[in-house]
Formats: C-alpha cells, structure tokens, sequence
C-alpha cells in the first residue's frame, strides 16, 4: 500500500528522506520540500527504502533529466536536481562528514563537476538475452539491464566503443550469459577489459573477435579476465596516463578519476599543500594519479 511523504532532504546516498509517524523512509528521485506517493518496500538501515509512485507536488529546483533512461537506469541518481542546488548538496556532504569527526570545513571553492560526454570511464554490462545483445547499466536495486544506445554522461569515444562491444560480443556470449566492459579513456586511446561474469575458455576463435574489434573500434588495448589476472588479447597502443613528467601505463581496468579536469585540479591542490614538504608520502596511491609527476621525496602506498 503506497503512502505519502514529506521530503525533508536527500541523504548521502542520493535518495529523498522523509519521517512519518516516528519512522525513516527512503524514497529515489526525489528532492527537498517534495510531497511524494511511495511505496514502501524493504528494511534499510534505520529506515525503509521505497520506490517511487508519483511526486504530488514537485520541488522548484526539479528540472528535466537530459538523459531518456533516467529513473530506471541505475547509473545516476540526481539529473533531475537544478546543477547549482546539487553543487551545494555535495559540498554540505563533506562538511557534515567532517563535522561528525570534529572537523570544522573551511570555505568551499566550488565543485569540479562532471559536464556531460565528459566521463572517461564507464563499466559496462553487455547480456546475450535470446538474439539481442543488452550493453548498458543495471537497472537500480537490480540485475536487469538497461539497454542504453547513447549515455550523455560518457565521452564520445567510450559511446562508440559501446556500439562496437554490442556487435563483437554477439559472437561471444551464449544465451542467458553477460559480461562486463571496462571502459578507460587513456591518454593513447581506448583501454577494455572484458569479464566474463562465468568462466569462459578464452579460445582461438574469443581472440579472433577480440582483435577485430580492436582494429575496428581503434581501441589501444582489449584484455580477458578480471582485474587480477587479465590477459591482454592484444595491445594495438601502448595505454598511458601522462602524470605531469611522469608517464604511467596502467593495470587493465585500473581505477581512474571519473574527468581529467577534475583530476587536473585535484593534483594542482594536492601540489599547492605540499609545496615546501621535503618528503611525502600517498597512503592510498592507487596508480599515483595525484601524487606522481611532482618534485622532491616521494613514497607511494
């Protein structure tokens, strides 16, 4: 039996948070200052999660979601939020967070955002499911997937490389069977990981298509496996990352900074607060992103 609500803010997951009669509901797409009809379905935490119904009377800073799968796709949570309103709501994020641990923020500058075809990286789930190959992202709270033709948060090429994946995996995947495409952008070129979501054999005809693919999507590199133990079927380019001086080729499906912008401003601070430091050291390096390419003593961890 749906129930209506009161939204009185969006909580860190991204999800409307309403009280009612002493209890905490959990309801997506949903802004402050909302009255929504939800339907309440399971326990979460301290509250219950729900599913939207209908927004009753709409928030003044809803706007119209630039992308047709919002709402079902689970890839974002907030285009419909006014851009200068959701900025803020991230900022208030880190400053409560601090808050909690004693810390008192200092002025925020403004948020480095992710402008649309700006993404870099994008995980990608491609399902044979009878004749169709699906290439696209789960539904939210669920294994389904949601066929996407174009994601207007990724980059161009990331874009075309999904085209090019939904053809070369038809001759991979049975029915019933998926996969995941790990997709970086890379300063030479396109980097793809294929995990097969059970083992395959990776035959002398998987290769062929793999290499195919490659020359036909321009990608620099297709590799085979998960993370641990990927396989590089064929490296057409060497993958690189230019790190300031430094030049790093990353593991397949390494972790990058969702923009190169954004990562671009993250080093410039990182550099400002560690000008004069004699020796530093990154506890949590990853492939040095932020940390490598700069002068002095450096230990990465």
């Amino acid at each position: 039996m749906s129930i209506t609500l009161d939204i009185l803010e969006v909580g860190a997951r991204g999800d409307g948070v309403a009280d009612l009669e002493g209890k905490r509901f959990f309801v997506p797409y949903c802004l402050p200052a909302e009255t929504v009809e939800a339907e309440p379905l399971d326990k979460r935490g301290d509250g219950t999660a729900c599913d939207l119904v209908e927004v009753l009377a709409p928030s003044r800073h809803r706007v119209p979601a630039p992308c047709l799968h919002f709402g079902t796709c689970g890839g974002c949570a907030l285009q419909h939020w006014r851009h200068d309103v959701y900025t803020g709501w991230k900022s208030d994020l880190i400053a409560k967070a601090l808050a909690q641990r004693g810390v008192k923020a200092p002025p925020f500058e403004a948020p480095v955002t992710c402008e649309p075809g700006e993404r870099r990286r994008a995980d990608i789930v491609l399902r044979c499911q009878g004749k169709r190959i699906l290439a696209g992202y789960h539904e939210r709270g669920s294994q389904n997937v949601v066929d996407v033709g174009t994601c207007v948060v990724a980059g161009p090429k990331i874009n075309t490389a999904i085209a090019a994946l939904r053809l070369a995996i038809k001759a991979i995947l049975r029915d019933g069977t998926s996969a995941d495409a790990v997709v970086n952008e890379t300063d030479t070129g396109l980097d793809v990981l294929i995990r097969p979501h059970r083992k395959f054999e990776l035959t002398l005809a998987i290769r062929e298509t793999l290499i195919a693919l490659a020359e036909s999507a321009d990608l620099a590199r297709v590799s085979w496996g998960d993370r641990a133990t990927a396989e590089p079927v064929i490296v057409r380019r060497t993958p690189q990352l230019f790190l300031g001086d430094v030049t790093i080729e990353p593991p397949p499906g390494a972790f990058l900074q969702a923009t190169k912008r954004a990562e671009l401003v993250m080093r410039a601070g990182v550099t400002a607060w560690l000008d004069e430091a004699a020796r530093t050291a990154d506890l949590f390096a990853g492939i040095g992103a932020l940390s490598l390419g700069k002068p002095g003593k450096l230990s990465l961890f």
